[in-house]
């Protein structure tokens, strides 16, 4: 089992990573909640219903969300 402290390094990792994907010079794009919302044709409530399903692919630093426009073409793809 993994202590409080090497949880907390592993998340600052994941996070360092994850941010660096996110702002790299590849032609994705960073959502925001409403962003995704007007894109994907949906509500933000539809949005918020698949984050906590886990069932979309997202980011979050602190309180915010993030969404990868890649990830979500692919995901909408998939579903779709």
């Amino acid at each position: 089992m993994l202590t409080p402290q090497e949880l907390r390094q592993i998340g600052n990792i994941v996070e360092k990573v994850v941010l660096k994907a996110l702002s790299s010079n590849t032609p994705d794009q960073v959502l925001t909640t409403d962003q995704v919302a007007e894109t994907y044709n949906t509500t933000r409530g539809a949005i918020y219903q698949l984050i906590h399903t886990n069932s979309i692919p997202f980011h979050k630093k602190g309180s915010k969300l993030y969404f990868s426009k890649r990830e979500l073409d692919n995901f909408y793809t998939r579903e779709g």
